[in-house]
């Protein structure tokens, strides 16, 4: 019988990181980002949905992260999409502060021992507005904040 649990690692000193910005951490060959915001610390994946560039590169603003290469913009706490050109959520993870260290709590997968972290497989995004509606309406829209126009 397999369950779930958090790893816990250690990304940098609770100083490294100033309020409104972020820092990558590469783990298992995952990219992840830890942000600072006014309520603070968070995790997401560190690659954009959309077109995968890197979110290290990207704007933190209060609770957003803004894509550096297209302007998508995330919901820090929760990874929500908050309008196009991204439509698909970041996977968020937990922190802690602890003796003046942040960390991030990665889920591995257990059969007594870790043997691996719950990595996404590379998937292929669309590149296109066209596409874009494609898999947007394959996907369907659920999120009703955004009144139904993500990727549209």
């Amino acid at each position: 019988m397999s369950d779930t649990s958090v790893a816990w690692h250690a990304v940098c000193e609770l100083d490294e990181i100033d309020e409104e910005d972020l820092i990558q951490f590469e783990h298992g060959g995952q990219v992840y980002a830890v942000y600072h915001t006014p309520s603070g610390f968070y995790a997401t994946d560190g690659i954009c949905t959309h077109e995968a560039a890197q979110l290290a590169d990207g704007l933190v603003l209060g609770e957003i992260i803004e894509c550096p290469r297209h302007q998508g913009r995330f919901d820090i706490p929760s990874g929500k999409a908050k309008g196009a050109p991204v439509c698909i959520d970041l996977r968020t993870y937990p922190t802690k502060v602890e003796a003046g260290q942040v960390y991030i709590g990665i889920s591995t997968r257990t059969t007594g021992q870790i043997t691996s972290s719950y990595a996404r497989p590379p998937k292929q995004f669309p590149s296109t507005q066209a596409h874009a509606l494609e898999w947007s309406s394959k996907l369907g829209d659920s999120d009703s904040e955004l009144g139904g126009t993500c990727c549209r």
